[in-house]
């Protein structure tokens, strides 16, 4: 299994609730993917070396655990909604 290193983006409201904020420090490209504890993807995009912030809504997601990865690379983020 691959291991969880630490990520070079920047997490904004986590814990979140309606809309969480994806800050990217250094220009990268690639394809976001967002899964929920039971490994379903929740949500998919790409970007490119311009994208310096992604706003990514949540509204319809339910409370709970998630896991934010950079295709292809083994950086991920646990991310926690909550449920207030």
């Amino acid at each position: 299994p691959a291991r969880v290193k630490s990520s070079p983006l920047k997490v904004y409201s986590n814990p979140f609730k309606e809309r969480l904020s994806v800050g990217f420090p250094d220009p990268y490209s690639g394809v976001i993917d967002v899964f929920a504890a039971d490994g379903k993807l929740v949500y998919s995009s790409p970007f490119d070396h311009h994208t310096r912030l992604l706003e990514i809504p949540t509204t319809n997601w339910p409370p709970g655990i998630y896991l934010m990865r950079i295709r292809g690379e083994q950086h991920a983020v646990k991310l926690v909604k909550g449920g207030y």
